[in-house]
């Protein structure tokens, strides 16, 4: 998920950029600085969105750069454990698919994604079921569940797992598929029922 966060740190303002708008410096410095980077509490910094706030530059003796205690908000993204994404397959591998999770590339293991035996195609790039002719390729919309997550130096370093095979996930087009089925089945379990109920009848006639 998303978030507004305020955070506060302080900023290395190098001599050179001296003399310009600081807000706009100071912001142009933390981007910089903290975009895409890894925090353990919040997730990854996309960017800063505001300076809320500063205090007085700091010139240490022995270095010509400014130091400023500055108070700001940042854009952040947050996996969160358990949660649903509808999202698309960005890449399709011999062990799974990839799926774009915010700045991360979640992976679906192929053991996870549908309840049947699949076999992978070379040739297109896709899975295909051996029982059910599911497929799944690059670009198709999926909704997935977060499984686990595990935070590195950086987004790439860092492992995100999804599952599909839980009831309601996978391609939109399985989904439907499934909920056809589900219902026919109830339909055919009432007329059953029904028919069951008329002989019943019919015996106590006799």
């Amino acid at each position: 998920m998303f978030y507004i966060v305020d955070m506060e740190k302080v900023v290395r303002i190098p001599a050179l950029k001296f003399g310009s708008e600081l807000k706009d410096t100071v912001k142009e410095v933390l981007n910089d600085e903290i975009e895409g980077k890894i925090d353990e509490k919040y997730g990854v910094v996309i960017c800063v969105v505001e300076i809320l706030d500063f205090g007085e530059a700091k010139v240490p003796l022995g270095d010509s750069a400014a130091y400023i205690s500055v108070k700001y908000k940042t854009l952040v993204f947050s996996p969160e454990i358990g949660a649903v994404y509808e999202t698309n397959v960005k890449d399709v591998v011999e062990f799974g698919v990839f799926l774009g999770l915010g700045p991360f590339d979640g992976l679906v293991h192929v053991s996870q994604l549908m309840d049947d035996f699949i076999n992978y195609d070379t040739k297109d790039r896709k899975f295909v079921g051996r029982d059910t002719k599911l497929t799944l390729g690059i670009e198709d919309l999926v909704y997935s569940k977060l499984i686990n997550c595990s935070y590195g130096s950086d987004v790439v370093q860092s492992k995100i797992g999804l599952t599909m095979r839980q009831k309601g996930l996978g391609k939109m087009e399985w989904i439907m598929k499934s909920r056809v089925n589900t219902e026919d089945g109830e339909d055919n379990k009432k007329e059953t029922k029904k028919d069951g109920t008329k002989k019943a009848s019919k015996k106590e006639a006799k």
